[in-house]
């Protein structure tokens, strides 16, 4: 009466060709199925209801109710459309169907007008035949009435099932017993008496105590001691319904052996518990080298993992808790690595990989956030394949390695790769690299301002195409000088010809690097057309800061130095917080803050005390959200003091957050400057108008006495008063002249003031 023993061992399907015909296909009518076509045609209120079953081309019936049939052809019967729809099929008058309203039983008795069928399936793919229930009289089922016609075939379609595997799994039970791999054997429930084996346990037997083993021999002329007692455990829990894996240590008389164990409940046809499956295995080799194994991965920090999906066990190596921070008496579960992993999206992707490992057999490699049982944040690299029988998987594998310094500092570098990047590609200068013979290898997107080229358009082109030809002997001489000195912070200034055709001035401090054995050249420039008039203040500091460079070695290196020892103030702030981020020395040495000071501020708190509010208004209004733009602004230092900068600023994201880059040019003298020779051209305006105004009068008026003079004579000039006038006006133009004489004076003391 034995149906069950393990159930994964078989494919019923296969055994449904030769059950079909020989068990549902015979003449002899069974009450189960009578019942249930009776059943069917009382719940529907119809005169008739069958079983029909298909046999080649024949509808063969298996039962009927309120009707005799006999086989009948399958080619244009009820059954046939029932088949090709698929699914329930209902007519409600079947003169009105097409294909059947010719049919025999429509025309002639029983005058079928109403008609349901719907296909019988075993294991939801086999078709062997349909439900139908049918009436003389017109009529349309209710959703219940549909309801419970379904719910009865399938009644119909497990009863054929059970009734397979019964006849099946019996038959094919010995043939297993005898081809498993592991010592086998059936012990009946009341008092462990063996009621079948296999010769892997009867060879068992007979090497260990020397002994022939028979049926209805007990357990316990074979095991005694602790060994009985755990088999008595073991076999007490399957009797109860558990199925039950073990692994261990049995000693015997002169030796020891490591076996693997199951104890599996076996049922009978009402579900009743009636025996126990024990079978055994020698892994004594395989626990050798799971120790040795163990010992390896703690070496190597690598844990193992499988899930058995035959014996439905989950194993963790040692090194695996460990990990994990666990204790080593943890046992795990399916879901206990998802449990692990920090984050949905990390637990869908690996949920998704064991899905595809299962179903497509592929393997994967994840790298995966966890925290552990002691909330310690780590990172795991997770590699995982299967073994398959056929089409079926029998087991997952894979191991566990704990990669959290190598992740954290490949995250690290990966990070400062892309914020100096951005700062670099972001910056309106423009950072370059040439080969020796002057060609371009990498120009950043700044220089589309610049030059008006693409970077794209500039690599592998020779920087003399571009360059003013009154400038190219200097920079070739510059160029060769660089590169046969090797000198660092060398700074050229040179004319450009833009795209355009216009020309500007740029600057470029450059440096020589070294990689894999050849010379290249690193430069920034800059567009100090503007500034031109001015350059030698600028200059002067530039030079004084470029001598802080270093050599630039690598890229990360390369964007860190041209942030840090830009000649301008340079920083970097959080658009959401609005504090600094990072400095340049420029800025250090500008505002007087230590780069410490400056990372504990807000950005508008350099503005002046009195524009400080208004500012900090301004920035949390988010009006600084644009992409680009430049503004002047009054700055204030540390001690105290005031200075005009020209703020030009860049926005960047970086991780999905919103960052400016902001330039800092101090042109407080430039002001002065401006000031100044205003003030000049107000005063030379003043002489300007003294000249032509007060000059003009008193000299109109000697030049109109000169006439008089020269026609009267001495004595009448004196009683005319004509000397006195001619003396006033006279003085009236010295004193003039003394005027324009002091303004000018005052003027010359300015320009020398200014510089010019």
């Amino acid at each position: 009466n034995i149906l069950l023993f393990n159930e994964n061992m078989y494919n019923l399907e296969e055994q449904i060709a030769e059950f079909y015909q020989f068990k549902i296909l015979n003449p002899k009518k069974e009450e189960t199925f009578d019942n249930l076509t009776k059943l069917a045609a009382i719940t529907c209120g119809t005169q008739y209801s069958v079983i029909n079953f298909i046999k080649s081309e024949f509808i063969f019936n298996k039962s009927s109710f309120g009707i005799e049939e006999g086989d009948i052809p399958k080619e244009g019967s009820f059954c046939e459309q029932v088949i090709i729809n698929g699914t329930l099929l209902e007519i409600k008058n079947s003169l009105y169907f097409e294909s059947l309203k010719s049919h025999t039983y429509v025309l002639n008795a029983p005058y079928v007008r109403f008609f349901a069928g719907i296909p019988l399936k075993l294991f939801n793919s086999v078709l062997i035949g349909t439900l139908s229930v049918f009436d003389s009289s017109e009529k349309e089922l209710s959703k219940s009435q549909k309801e419970s016609l379904k719910l009865i075939a399938k009644q119909i379609e497990t009863l054929i099932e059970l009734s397979l595997q019964k006849d099946t799994l019996n038959s094919l039970f010995e043939a297993h017993l005898n081809s498993a791999t592991e010592a086998m054997c059936i012990v009946g429930k009341e008092n462990y008496n063996i009621l079948s084996f296999n010769h892997l346990f009867e060879n068992t037997i007979h090497q260990i105590y020397n002994r022939q083993v028979h049926k209805g021999n007990l357990i316990s002329e074979f095991f005694n001691g602790i060994n009985l007692s755990n088999f008595v455990i073991g076999f007490s829990k399957a009797i109860n319904g558990e199925k039950v894996i073990v692994e261990r240590l049995v000693t015997f008389d002169n030796f020891s052996v490591w076996y693997y164990m199951q104890y599996i409940p076996i049922r009978n046809s009402t579900g009743q518990i009636i025996a126990v499956g024990f079978t055994a295995k020698d892994v004594s080799a395989e626990h050798r080298y799971k120790e040795l194994l163990d010992e390896i991965s703690n070496l190597a920090n690598v844990g193992g993992w499988e899930y058995n999906f035959v014996t439905n066990q989950f194993i963790w190596t040692p090194q695996t808790r460990r990990i994990f921070e666990l204790e080593d008496t943890y046992e795990a579960d399916e879901e206990s690595i998802i449990g692990f992993i920090d984050g949905e999206y990390n637990k869908l992707s690996f949920k998704q990989a064991i899905e595809n490992l299962f179903n497509d057999d592929i393997p994967f490699r994840l790298e995966i956030p966890v925290i552990t049982a002691l909330n310690t944040k780590k990172w795991i690299a997770i590699k995982a394949k299967a073994l398959f029988n056929g089409r079926k998987c029998l087991r997952i594998f894979g191991a566990i390695c704990d990669i959290t310094n190598d992740k954290n500092l490949q995250l690290s570098l990966i990070e400062n790769k892309e914020r100096f990047k951005g700062i670099v590609e972001n910056t309106a200068d423009t950072i370059y690299e040439l080969d020796v013979e002057g060609n371009f290898n990498y120009v950043s997107p700044g220089v589309i301002k610049m030059t008006g080229y693409l970077p794209s358009e500039l690599i592998g082109f020779d920087l003399r195409k571009i360059l003013h030809k009154d400038d190219l002997i200097k920079c070739e001489a510059f160029l060769a000088n660089l590169i046969s000195v090797g000198e660092d912070d060398e700074v050229i200034e040179y004319r450009i010809i833009h795209k355009d055709g216009h020309v500007e001035w740029h600057e470029s401090k450059c440096c020589i690097i070294r990689r894999n054995g050849r010379l290249f050249v690193m430069g920034i420039a800059r567009n100090i057309t503007i500034w031109k008039n001015t350059q030698d203040k600028l200059k002067s500091l530039n030079e004084n800061l470029q001598k802080n460079a270093v050599k630039l070695s690598e890229s990360e290196k390369r964007y860190s130095d041209l942030f840090l020892e830009s000649p301008q103030p340079m920083w970097l702030y959080d658009l959401e917080s609005l504090n600094f981020l990072q400095v340049n020395k420029a800025a250090i040495e500008t505002y007087g803050y230590s780069k410490e000071e400056f990372l504990k501020m807000k950005v508008w708190q350099v503005r002046i005390k009195e524009q400080q509010e208004d500012a900090k208004n301004y920035h949390q209004s988010n009006l600084y959200t644009g992409n680009n733009y430049s503004v002047r602004r009054q700055h204030t230092t540390k001690s105290g003091g005031i200075i005009e900068v020209e703020l030009f600023s860049n926005l960047m994201v970086f991780n999905e957050k919103s960052y400016r880059l902001v330039i800092a040019v101090d042109v407080t003298g430039n002001i002065k400057y401006l000031n100044a020779i205003e003030e000049q051209n107000k005063k030379l305006k003043e002489i300007a108008w003294i000249q032509s105004h007060l000059v003009r009068h008193p000299l109109v008026n000697i030049m109109g006495m000169i006439p008089l003079i020269q026609r009267l004579p001495l004595e009448e000039l004196k009683t005319n008063n004509i000397i006195y006038y001619l003396e006033r006006e006279a003085k009236k133009l010295d004193e003039v002249i003394k005027d324009i004489v002091n303004k000018a004076m005052d003027v010359e003391k300015q320009e020398l003031q200014i510089g010019i």
